[in-house]
C-alpha cells in the first residue's frame, strides 16, 4: 500500500510539472515578456527627431557629422594661414630692423670718424702755435740773427689793434727761408684768387726739433669757425691747410 501511496504522489509531481511547462510554453517567460514590454527608449538626432530602438539612424546624422568634420579642416587651415602671416610680418618687421640698426651703425662710424678728424687737427694746432709770449720772445731773440727780416713790414697801430679781435688765420704751410715764402704767398693769391680774396700774409717763426722754420698765415678771421671753413675750402682745391691763430709779422708784397 506504502508503495502505491508513492507512486500516486510522483505521478502528480510529473502532472504538475508538465502542466508548468505547457503554460510556460504556450504563454510564455512572464519575466521575459515583461521586459519585452518596457517602453523603448527615446534617441535623440539631429533636427530634434526622436527615434524608437531598433530604427535605423536617418542619414542627416551622418550628414553632420560628415560637415562637422569638414568645419575643423577648415577652422585648421584658417588657423595655419593665419599663423604664417604672421610670421611673414616678424620676418618683415626683424629686416627692417636690422637694417635701421646696420645704417645707425654706420652713421655712428661715420661720426666718429670725423670728430677723430677734428680733434687731430685741433692737436696739430695747437702744438704748432705755441703761446703769444714765446712766439713773441723768440721773434725778437732770431730777428737780428736774419738779415732778410728787414723786408718785413711791421703792422701799424690800427692792425696791432684789429688783431686783438681778429686773431685766427690759416696756415698754408712751412718755409726754411722769407724769400721762399713769400713767393708762395704770390703763387697762391695768383692761383686762388677767390680763395684768398681780402686776406694778408703773416710769417710766423716756429722752432722745431730745434730747426727754426717760417709759417705762412693767411687772414685775419673773426673766430675759429670761419677760419676753418674757410680751410675746408683750401682742402676742396688741394691745399694744406690748419686753422691757426693770426700771430707774426705782416709780408711786404712791394
Amino acid at each position: 500500500m506504502s508503495g502505491s501511496f508513492a507512486l500516486s504522489v510522483w505521478l502528480t509531481i510529473a502532472a504538475l510539472a508538465l502542466l508548468f511547462a505547457v503554460v510556460a510554453l504556450v504563454y510564455g517567460n512572464p519575466v521575459r515578456e515583461a521586459a519585452a514590454v518596457q517602453p523603448p527608449r527615446p534617441a535623440a538626432y539631429g533636427g530634434g527627431a526622436t527615434l524608437l530602438r531598433g530604427t535605423p539612424a536617418p542619414e542627416a546624422a551622418s550628414a553632420a557629422t560628415t560637415s562637422s568634420g569638414r568645419s575643423d579642416m577648415v577652422g585648421a587651415a584658417a588657423r595655419d594661414v593665419d599663423l604664417a602671416t604672421e610670421l611673414a610680418k616678424v620676418r618683415i618687421e626683424n629686416a627692417a630692423l636690422r637694417q635701421s640698426t646696420e645704417l645707425l651703425r654706420g652713421q655712428i662710424d661715420a661720426l666718429s670718424e670725423r670728430v677723430g678728424k677734428i680733434e687731430s687737427h685741433f692737436s696739430e694746432m695747437t702744438g704748432s702755435i705755441g703761446s703769444p709770449s714765446a712766439l713773441t720772445s723768440e721773434a725778437n731773440a732770431l730777428r737780428s740773427a736774419m738779415p732778410n727780416f728787414d723786408d718785413l713790414v711791421p703792422p701799424d697801430s690800427g692792425s696791432q689793434g684789429e688783431a686783438a679781435y681778429t686773431q685766427f688765420g690759416m696756415e698754408l704751410g712751412a718755409y726754411g727761408d722769407l724769400t721762399t715764402l713769400k713767393t708762395a704767398w704770390s703763387d697762391l693769391v695768383r692761383q686762388h684768387p677767390a680763395l684768398f680774396e681780402g686776406l694778408d700774409g703773416l710769417a710766423t717763426i716756429r722752432d722745431r726739433g730745434g730747426r727754426t722754420e717760417l709759417l705762412l698765415i693767411a687772414g685775419p678771421f673773426r673766430n675759429a669757425a670761419e677760419a676753418a671753413e674757410r680751410c675746408g675750402k683750401a682742402e676742396a682745391s688741394g691745399l694744406k691747410c690748419l686753422p691757426a691763430f693770426y700771430l707774426g709779422q705782416q709780408l711786404s708784397m712791394h
